[in-house]
């Protein structure tokens, strides 16, 4: 089971634009990078997205809800499923769409958000440059230092 790896990682504030987040998430990950949604309360148009984009697990990530078995979904962070996921953000309730967000690159994860869109921060991992941290977190108004995790 994946998480993000122990040790020094980016503490993000919680961004409180939850679309613009989701957009600007091209600007921060990796290539190849894919979401990892978990839980929540999805109606039709949201499973519908879900599934539609939905692409084989790559990594096998922990869960963060042990019961009831949340749904998760692993969407490729590709422009256009992040622009099309951030309209579902503007449409409907950050608990609709999931409880946990997470992206990973890889056999690397790159993002963790346990109760995520709410007021706890996101961790990055330090694969990410610091230079790609500060705009993105420029661009979605959070804050940001290194945890040591001392």
């Amino acid at each position: 089971m994946s998480r993000l790896t122990p040790g020094p990682c980016w503490r993000v504030s919680a961004p409180t634009d939850h679309e613009e987040f989701i957009r600007r998430l091209h600007d921060l990950l990796p290539p190849r990078s894919v979401l990892y949604l978990e839980g929540g309360s999805p109606d039709r148009a949201i499973l519908e997205f879900m599934h539609a984009r939905a692409c084989e697990p790559q990594l096998k990530l922990a869960l963060g809800t042990i019961w009831p078995r949340p749904q998760v979904f692993h969407i490729p962070a590709t422009p256009e499923n992040l622009t099309d996921l951030a309209a579902l953000f503007g449409n409907h309730a950050t608990p609709e769409i999931c409880i946990h967000f997470h992206a990973y690159c890889e056999q690397t994860v790159v993002l963790q958000w346990h109760d995520a869109f709410f007021d706890d921060p996101l961790y990055l991992s330090p694969v990410i440059p610091e230079s790609r941290v500060k705009t993105f977190c420029t661009a979605c108004a959070c804050s940001y230092e290194l945890d040591t995790g001392a």
